[in-house]
């Protein structure tokens, strides 16, 4: 009663904080990660138990989501850390088509970012060297994290994975009826969000390899059909580990 009164938790690791928000209300299950960040301060008066649940997948730079069987999923940064791919498909072997509906992608282009924590003072990462080049890309976000030094590191972050523009498929897709490999059937059948999905040996007038982190998928199934297509994101630049100390440290700057 007195943390939950006096400081909310704060210190929780983020699956701890994930764990005990579950044990709330009646829990369908669920598959989490060791998270490697750690929850501040976070009033549930103020928002919905999913809102709760989603603030501590941004709080470890991963994610939270809700699988076929009603369970909340859980994936740690560890996965977006210069991940390799889970899955190859060979154009050369009929894995994957040709129908590619390729997207010029700025969404999560920025180079200024602010962090802003309850109880703490905003942290700003700024990469100048983008600024002078590319234009001014900012954001502003508040996050329930626990310290000023990691309200850094996640500013850092999000300029790291966010200083390219990139041109990738927003969807890709398996044809699983004409797949003669079970073993390639059922690591299709087994990604999840954030793994890195990777497509090769494309025709000349497109990009090859083209490598792509999962965001979620579904299935198209007829009479001779099951195709399996997953949505896209770009992979993100290799950002090294996660310390502030891996960015340029000139860059990194105190918000005024």
């Amino acid at each position: 009663h007195y943390n939950a009164g006096a400081n909310v938790f704060a210190g929780e690791r983020t699956d701890t904080r994930i764990t005990r928000l579950l044990s709330y209300r009646p829990n369908l299950g669920s598959v989490l990660d060791t998270g490697l960040g750690y929850m501040g301060l976070q009033d549930p008066s103020s928002e919905s138990f999913g809102q709760a649940l989603l603030d501590c997948g941004d709080v470890e730079a991963g994610i939270v989501w809700i699988d076929g069987q009603g369970r909340v999923n859980f994936r740690s940064r560890l996965h977006s850390l210069n991940p390799g791919p889970i899955l190859t498909l060979d154009c050369s072997q009929i894995q994957v088509g040709t129908d590619f509906d390729w997207r010029d992608d700025t969404q999560n282009w920025r180079d200024d970012i602010t962090v802003s924590r309850p109880g703490g003072a905003d942290q700003r990462y700024v990469n100048q060297s983008l600024e002078t080049s590319d234009g001014y890309a900012q954001d502003t976000i508040t996050l329930p994290i626990d310290t000023d030094a990691n309200a850094l590191n996640i500013a850092g972050w999000l300029v790291a994975i966010g200083s390219q523009e990139q041109n990738y498929p927003a969807v890709i897709s398996t044809e699983l009826l004409t797949e003669p490999s079970s073993s390639q059937i059922l690591a299709a059948l087994q990604t999840k969000p954030l793994d890195v999905l990777q497509a090769i040996n494309l025709p000349s007038t497109m990009p090859s390899p083209v490598t792509c982190v999962i965001e979620g998928g579904g299935y198209q199934i007829g009479v001779d059909d099951l195709k399996l297509s997953w949505n896209c994101t770009p992979l993100p630049p290799v950002v090294g580990t996660w310390d502030s100390t891996t960015w340029d440290s000139a860059a990194a700057v105190w918000a005024p």
